[in-house]
């Protein structure tokens, strides 16, 4: 037991560090988040009911590149339940929903999605050290776009642009919809009591969906791969250190993100954890992150700072977001104390 322990973690550990050291240009087809920790349904399906709690309703808000053109509005809600089971062996089912709106550029082309997901984790695998999680979201999608605020060269008059003036062009959709799939898998592993690893890998657009405005099109949307890793290091009493790497890629275009995320804890009674991080998505931007735990919530605001070619533009300022987790447990059973009458006696 212990060699194969020592084998998954030796294959894990391997081709994260391949990931670090490779050169990977960042290009994004999907939505798409710097927390991606923070929003985990749209990271793999297997993290569906991966919380310690009954409940977990989960909020993020991405607002990107303000300073070079219509800022890119990504909006995330999920909402997820977890039931325990004792059959054999422990196991638990995650059952999820998830909804995404995005608005992105001068003519408002639209993102829909609506996710429904579930997982099956199966627990206490190699003397209680391993855990492992499979997971399914089926989705439903549409995309919209408004072509009267888009700009084309008909409208010019030959020396100023003419909004009055007919584009010319022919739209025969302004809106369509599919269906979609992806599936994932997640493993942890419990080294030590003070270490801990985590990996995960999902691929998405399991159906290749076709994506066009124009029916004659055919225009599939590619494969995306989700990779990722993390390492859980209790360092001391207050303390904890988890280094992690990302990894997307779909067709041709590939995101690269790592870096580090600090934990101290407060032990106190509402709140109860603040953390900081930093991260590195790799040719684009350094991406700060601050949080804390307050009771149930789970607090936090990122900021991406843009250093590829395109911050002649942008001026640095990438993208922020924010995002919200709240942990829910189902209220204790009351026992009510069974009263008996006493006969009377005379």
């Amino acid at each position: 037991m212990k060699a194969l322990g020592g084998h998954i973690i030796y294959v894990v550990a391997s081709s994260l560090i391949l990931l670090m050291f490779s050169q990977a240009s960042l290009k994004a087809q999907d939505i798409h988040f710097s927390q991606s920790a923070w929003s985990p349904l749209n990271l793999n399906p297997a993290e569906t009911g991966q919380f310690r709690a009954d409940h977990r309703l989960t909020m993020n808000y991405r607002n990107q590149w303000g300073s070079v053109t219509v800022p890119y509005k990504t909006f995330s809600a999920a909402y997820e339940n977890l039931q325990r089971y004792r059959l054999k062996w422990p196991a638990n089912i995650g059952m999820g929903l998830l909804f995404n709106s995005d608005v992105a550029g001068d003519g408002n082309f639209g993102t829909i999605q609506v996710k429904f997901s579930a997982a099956y984790h199966h627990l206490s695998l190699l003397d209680s050290t391993l855990d492992i999680s499979a997971g399914i979201n089926v989705a439903y999608n549409q995309h919209s776009i408004d072509f009267n605020r888009l700009y084309f060269d008909s409208q010019y008059n030959g020396s100023q642009f003419d909004p009055s003036s007919q584009s010319n062009e022919y739209y025969q959709n302004d809106r369509f919809s599919y269906l979609d799939m992806a599936i994932g898998a997640l493993l942890n592993y419990t080294i030590n009591p003070t270490l801990s690893l985590r990996w995960g890998l999902a691929l998405n657009h399991v159906n290749k969906p076709k994506q066009a405005f124009f029916s004659e099109e055919d225009n599939r949307l590619e494969h995306r791969f989700n990779t990722y890793g993390t390492l859980q290091w209790r360092a001391s009493t207050y303390w904890s250190i988890q280094p992690s790497v990302y990894y997307f890629r779909q067709g041709k275009y590939n995101e690269l993100i790592y870096g580090v995320f600090f934990q101290k804890d407060l032990n106190q009674l509402n709140w109860r954890t603040i953390n900081f991080a930093l991260y590195n998505r790799n040719q684009d931007a350094i991406i700060f992150r601050v949080g804390a735990i307050y009771q149930s919530f789970d607090l936090g605001f990122s900021y991406d700072m843009n250093y590829s070619s395109l911050k002649v533009a942008s001026r640095g300022i990438g993208a922020f977001e924010f995002s919200l987790i709240y942990l829910m447990y189902n209220p204790q059973k009351r026992q009510y104390l069974y009263n008996k009458q006493c006969p009377v006696f005379m």
